[in-house]
This record gives structure tokens, C-alpha cells and sequence, in this order.
């Protein structure tokens, strides 16, 4: 019960209903507590167990504070140390009620949850390793938290909460995968070091669950780890076959395993003759943009080819601006497919722009020094009346 009751209480405060702090105000609060204005003051509040603690850190921040710059303090010991706010709030019991609220308080004001304790090469979030508010916290913090991050002694935030994690562990675990965790890199020393807690270790040898839709940034892995991630029981499916299956499937984590396991980007399909980037961009619509986007990226990082056309003669950039997400536009544009390349039936990239009413594609071609002179058409007759197009060509032209 008290547990519920704490987390109704940091909802509460954490809501939107929590009305914002005016620097009349934090300035009254710091006086009623005799704390200085100065902004390495914002420290005194994070070593304090009691109510009023987070109200007295948002004054800090709301005088100027600043979530994401390492602060320099006396010890009592006269010896000087250097913290940032985050990495110093989690030194102390970080189970204390208002410790979350805190910490929120700080990632949401630019705290990051990747910097590191000095001393130990903990990473703020394997700090909260006996605390699961903390950590979900953290791991939702606008910074994203690097939750495969190994220290100078080889832990991760996993490794210590299975070492040292209170009675939460299961909580922190889940968390944990759920937020991305490499467990097939660490398994076989994880399940070590739980072999004393059953609950743990059966979460740890549960067949791996892959968000196979997931978008990068991705932990880094060898060959042979993306192939064994790649491996499906009972079926025979090739490295070059998942490539096409992470494209035609839209699930770039696929995709991303089977470029690092080694499959042939250069290659065409069959019977298509299609490349990977025609493919990609032949089947596209506005869905799930962050997902095409980085599938576009991941193939063109690996060296995609960009000649590549369709039946009618139309490269990726052309294709692109009729159907994909601007960001698949844009990443063709970064990697410099020609702007005004022509199908066989004359169309071209603004062309097919215009034609679908897409004033986000128009404006990035535009900027990126497309020639609407150049073009085989009267643009300004086929973008008549659409006046966003019109205002963009308008001011092209000046």
C-alpha cells in the first residue's frame, strides 16, 4: 500500500497539472530554507530526504541551474570533488520517495543518464540499480540511456542489479529488456550470476523477444552474433534473404543484423531486377516513416547502390518524392542521387512532388538545389493551385 500511495504522490507532482514555478517563488522557497541563490546550491536538496526536496531543486532550475553541467564541491574533508547533479543525487539511498521526482526533474531539464560517477565508472543509470523508480526514470529520460553501457570493470546496469538489486530485481530486469538490452551478448555470465535467484533466471532464460521494428541507434555486434540473432528454428533462411525480408517486411533491426552478418547489399531481386533502394522506395506510403527512413539510411550507409532503377526508368530519389516519408527523401538527397534525374515517361523527382501535393518534398528538393527551370515541364502550371507549392516555387524563383 505505502508503495501505491508513493507512486500516486509522484504522478502527482510529476503531471502536467503541476503548476510551473516562478522565480518570485523559487527565490521565496530558497530563503524560507536559508539555501543560497548560487547554482551549485542546487546540490544541499539532492542529499536531502524530505518532502519540500524536489520543489527546492526546481527553484535551482527555474534560477538557472543548469541539469546537464558537472558541479564542483567542498567535501568535509576540505578536498574537492566534481559531480554532475544527476550522478550526485544517485551517491546517496536513491529508494527515498522523492528521489524519481528529482531525477526527473533533472533528466527533463537535460540531465543525461549516461554520464558516469568518477570513482566507480557507474553510468547514473547502474547508480539506480536497487531502484526501479529511478530507473524507469531514467530510462525514459529525453536523453536516451545507453543501457548496454560496460564500465572499466565490465558490468552494465544489468550486472549490477542482478548483483546488488534489492527485492525489485524482476522490475528492474524487465525494464531493463524491455528498454533494449543486449541479452545475447551478456547471457551466459547473467545467467551465472543469477544462478541463486530462480525468479530472475527464468526471465533470463526465456526465449529472447525481438522488436524486430525497432530503429537504430543499435549495440554494436559481430558477425556471427547478428547471425545467431538472425536464426530461425526450423527454417533455412539465408543472410541475403533476411536483408530483403528487413525491406519488404519494414523491420530495420532485421535489416541491420543481416548488412552486419554480411549479406550483399549490391545485389538485385529476382525477377525484378530491382535493387535494395528501388525495392524499398517502389513499396513506399507514408506509414511508418521513422522505420522507412532508417531502412533508407541503413542501406545507403552500407553502400546501397544508387543507379538503380524501375521498369519505367525511375531511380530511388524519383520514387522517393511521390511516396516515401521526407526523410527517405532526404536521406537520398544526402547521399547525393542526382536531383533531376528523368524516368523514360519524364518524370522526375519535383515532378511527382508537386503532381501528390507534397509542399515538405517540393521544399526539400527546392533547398537542395533542384532548378525548377530545368525542368521537362511548366512547373508553375502543374503546381497551380496549390498555393503552398506556389509560395515555395515564389520563392525559389527569387
Amino acid at each position: 500500500m505505502k508503495q501505491a500511495a508513493l507512486a500516486i504522490a509522484f504522478l502527482f507532482f510529476c503531471s502536467s497539472g503541476h503548476a510551473a514555478m516562478s522565480k518570485a517563488e523559487a527565490k521565496k522557497l530558497l530563503a524560507e530554507y536559508a539555501f543560497p541563490e548560487t547554482p551549485d546550491g542546487i546540490l544541499i536538496p539532492l542529499n536531502l530526504s524530505m518532502p519540500d526536496a524536489p520543489r527546492i531543486v526546481e527553484a535551482y532550475l527555474v534560477l538557472g541551474a543548469r541539469a546537464d553541467q558537472p558541479v564542483t564541491y567542498e567535501t568535509d574533508d576540505k578536498q574537492k570533488l566534481t559531480r554532475y547533479p544527476l550522478n550526485y543525487l544517485l551517491m546517496f539511498a536513491c529508494s527515498d520517495d522523492t528521489t524519481a521526482a528529482m531525477a526527473k526533474l533533472l533528466v527533463d531539464a537535460g540531465a543525461d543518464p549516461n554520464t558516469t560517477d568518477p570513482e566507480n565508472d557507474w553510468a547514473a543509470l547502474s547508480q539506480a540499480y536497487a531502484c526501479p523508480d529511478v530507473q524507469r526514470v531514467l530510462l525514459a529520460a529525453p536523453k536516451k540511456a545507453n543501457v548496454n553501457r560496460v564500465d572499466r570493470n565490465g558490468a552494465t546496469a544489468m550486472h549490477l542489479v542482478i548483483r546488488i538489486g534489492h527485492d525489485r530485481k524482476t522490475e528492474s530486469v524487465r525494464m531493463l529488456l524491455d528498454a533494449g538490452f543486449d541479452l545475447a551478448r551478456f547471457r551466459a555470465e547473467l545467467l551465472k550470476e543469477a544462478r541463486y535467484r530462480p525468479e530472475v533466471l527464468e526471465i533470463l532464460s526465456a526465449p529472447p523477444k525481438i522488436d524486430w521494428k525497432s530503429v537504430p541507434p543499435y549495440p554494436q555486434r559481430t558477425a556471427s552474433e547478428a547471425t545467431k540473432m538472425l536464426e530461425r528454428p526450423g527454417a533455412a533462411t539465408t543472410i541475403d534473404e533476411h536483408m530483403w525480408d528487413g525491406v519488404t517486411h519494414r523491420e530495420p533491426l532485421r535489416l541491420a543484423l543481416a548488412l552486419a552478418a554480411g549479406a550483399n547489399v549490391r545485389q538485385t531481386r529476382a525477377v525484378t531486377n530491382y535493387t535494395p533502394l528501388i525495392l524499398l522506395t517502389e513499396r513506399c506510403d507514408l506509414d511508418d516513416p521513422g522505420i522507412q527512413t532508417a531502412n533508407a539510411e541503413l542501406l545507403l550507409a552500407a553502400g546501397a547502390d544508387k543507379t538503380g532503377v524501375d521498369a519505367n526508368g525511375a531511380d530511388a530519389l524519383v520514387l522517393a518524392a511521390g511516396s516515401c516519408p521526407v526523410g527517405v527523401v532526404r536521406a537520398l538527397i544526402a547521399a547525393d542521387l542526382p536531383l533531376q534525374s528523368r524516368s523514360k515517361t519524364g518524370a522526375t523527382a519535383l515532378r511527382n512532388a508537386i503532381t501528390k501535393e507534397r509542399a515538405d518534398v517540393v521544399e526539400a528538393l527546392l533547398a537542395a538545389g533542384v532548378d525548377p527551370k530545368k525542368e521537362p515541364y511548366n512547373v508553375r502550371a502543374l503546381a497551380s493551385g496549390n498555393k503552398e507549392i506556389e509560395a515555395l516555387l515564389k520563392k525559389k524563383r527569387r
